[in-house]
């Protein structure tokens, strides 16, 4: 596969990623807005959670694969923020999925053995720990990563803040994060895929 055919098939997996991430996380959102949140220990055996929680696996899979096409697009103009941002963001990523693969197959079965551990609000170990540090690396690696768009001008310069924006909300556990962030990494595969190799600008020593 050329290189130009990965970025392509990277820019189609990050929207269809992002839009993945949209409907999960807004059909979570209207659950709760109905009223309709149970304890977790119950929610995590319904037919809505499996839906949701596999959407959001799936996206992020994609979305980790469109990093790779992604970053193909400006790797080589970003030098070193690329080579340090590309490897943080993949990371991230990949602890995202982890995460994502734990809830959707390891929580319904907790769910049944141990819904206590589910409903609790606070767990001993390093289970928080590690939740915190994936979400840290994920919204740092892909904020890096817009940084080096921006200073490549590879992309209009609105979709670039909005997508370090979304990208840094992620350090905030509020619901809507993940919303924003598919929104945010589908409009960068969007122009990745319609504009083909354009630059937005000139970049200067002063910008």
């Amino acid at each position: 596969m050329s290189a130009s055919e990965l970025i392509r098939w990277g820019a189609l997996s990050a929207i269809v990623g992002g839009a993945l991430w949209v409907v999960s996380d807004l059909w979570g959102i209207l659950r709760v807005g109905l009223g309709d949140e149970l304890p977790f220990s119950e929610e995590a055996t319904t037919a809505s959670f499996a839906a949701t929680t596999g959407l959001s696996l799936l996206g992020a899979v994609l979305i980790l694969f469109g990093l790779v096409g992604l970053n193909l697009r400006h790797a080589e103009a970003t030098g070193v923020l690329g080579k340090v941002s590309f490897p943080i963001a993949f990371l991230g990523t990949a602890l995202v999925i982890g995460i994502s693969w734990a809830i959707f197959f390891v929580a319904p079965s907790a769910a049944l053995e141990a819904p206590e551990f589910l409903d609790a609000e606070e767990v001993r170990g390093p289970l928080d720990t590690g939740f915190i540090l994936s979400g840290f690396v994920f919204a740092v690696g892909w904020a890096l990563f817009g940084a080096g768009a921006w200073l490549v001008r590879t992309y209009p310069r609105w979709v670039v803040i909005v997508f370090i924006v979304a990208a840094l909300i992620q350090l905030f556990p509020f619901p809507g994060t993940g919303l924003l962030f598919g929104v945010a990494v589908a409009l960068v595969g969007f122009f990745a895929l319609t504009r083909g190799s354009t630059s937005y600008g000139h970049p200067s020593r002063g910008s």
